[in-house]
């Protein structure tokens, strides 16, 4: 879902201050990563997201040790950028630090009160984390939305192998949200039968690229779970995943799994660069019908680059009129004053 925001003409603070002079006033937060400012849309219209065009203002307050609140007022009265990514959260409940980029001016991390990175996690959405250098690969991996490119079920119907879909289902995720499901009917007739697909489509892995994977499942009945590599959806490449040790035992409560590792090439069968799609075989269990639920997914890959995802500058109102003005298709975003 793309970041949706309106342009809000206030009178603020001009004053630049250098990198070790961060102090009360408002502003307008930009992500150098992702040349775009902060925005509430996504999940609830409140996620901390990113907008091209549009942005909301934020002031800073001083409070003890050097912390500070950040209001999202006007736009959101009497709410605050919290430490879970949103900006409709009490005062009081989260507080940040503003760490000098070195060599940049009004260039900052943002860190929560337990030490996380504020940090933009893909094309709109944001998120805190202590993995600055990680990019995100995959969009909707909560499947809170309607965008299914990336999480792909394939039923296993019996001897047949089911469709590729999208298929989330209100209430089967954690805490009652959305889950993508999987079904596998009885008497399926490979262990690839029904599969639940990963997809990165902007991101072909070459060898040497670190990857991490992270997703919570769970089934209706204990079951294993192989994992494979494949170029797009259903297009196998190779039975090796670095960092995974399978089968992967799934049970009826949720779990999280997380999988780190290193793009190889050992041999034909282990193949691993080209790779875009992590594929779950979940029809090893021949005999019995069964679902598996798949929340919380995070596919990433180490970019060196992407630490500038994780710095925030912060522009007044006056340079973001300036910056709106000169950003076209034709005239790209420079980092604004």
């Amino acid at each position: 879902m793309a970041a949706l925001a309106a342009v809000f003409g206030l009178c603020v603070n001009a004053q630049t201050w250098t990198a070790s002079e961060v102090g009360e006033g408002t502003f307008y937060l930009y992500n150098v990563g992702a040349q775009g400012y902060l925005v509430g849309a996504n999940s609830w219209g409140t996620q901390a997201s990113i907008a091209k065009t549009g942005g909301i203002s934020v002031t800073l307050a001083g409070l003890d040790g050097g912390n500070y609140s950040v209001s999202c007022a006007p736009t959101y009265q009497n709410m605050y950028l919290g430490a879970n990514g949103y900006i409709d959260r009490p005062v009081g409940e989260s507080s940040w630090q503003f760490v000098p980029v070195e060599g940049q001016t009004n260039v900052y991390r943002m860190t929560c009160s337990d030490g996380m990175f504020f940090a933009n996690a893909g094309a709109t959405s944001t998120g805190v984390g202590g993995d600055p250098g990680w990019k995100e690969l995959i969009t909707n991996g909560d499947v809170e939305g309607e965008d299914g490119t990336c999480l792909i079920t394939q039923d296993g119907e019996g001897q047949n192998q089911g469709a590729h879909k999208f298929n989330p289902v209100e209430g089967a995720g954690i805490d009652g949200s959305k889950a993508a499901v999987v079904h596998i009917a009885a008497g399926s007739k490979y262990d690839w039968t029904g599969q639940f697909f990963i997809y990165a489509p902007d991101h072909v892995f070459a060898e040497g690229e670190k990857f991490k994977v992270s997703f919570w499942v769970k089934a209706d009945k204990a079951a294993d779970v192989d994992i494979q590599s494949h170029t797009t959806a259903g297009n196998y490449i190779g039975w090796y995943v670095d960092g995974f040790s399978g089968p992967l035992k799934v049970t009826t409560e949720w779990q999280q799994v997380t999988i780190e590792g290193t793009i190889k090439d050992f041999n034909a069968e282990t193949k691993m660069v080209g790779m875009q799609t992590l594929a779950f075989n979940l029809s090893k269990d021949k005999e019995n019908e069964n679902n598996f639920y798949f929340d919380n997914i995070s596919w990433k890959v180490y970019d060196e680059s992407a630490t500038q995802y994780s710095y925030w500058k912060l522009v007044s109102q006056e340079n973001r009129i300036a910056d709106l003005a000169s950003a076209t298709a034709d005239n790209p975003r420079t980092l604004p004053s």
